[in-house]
């Protein structure tokens, strides 16, 4: 597996369709079941949103200034 950052405390809509996990801190966090990326509309915040039969029931926001973004390729 090899692993490609693709931005640093930035990132655009093109970008968020490559996107596999984002680095927070110490964690690494990736999308689980019914789950999508979603970026704010003040482009500050990247959310991680949790649906349930296409109906939102909760969403986690994180500071895009405090993020690295990566994707994973396997070989």
């Amino acid at each position: 597996m090899i692993q490609e950052l693709i931005s640093c405390f930035e990132i655009n809509e093109e970008q968020l369709k490559e996107l596999t996990f984002i680095k927070f801190r110490d964690m690494n966090i990736y999308l689980g079941k019914e789950q999508k990326w979603e970026i704010s509309k003040t482009g500050k915040t990247i959310y991680v949103v949790q649906y349930d039969n296409e109906k939102e029931i909760g969403r986690k926001g994180f500071r895009i200034s405090s993020c690295l973004f990566f994707n994973e390729y396997y070989n």
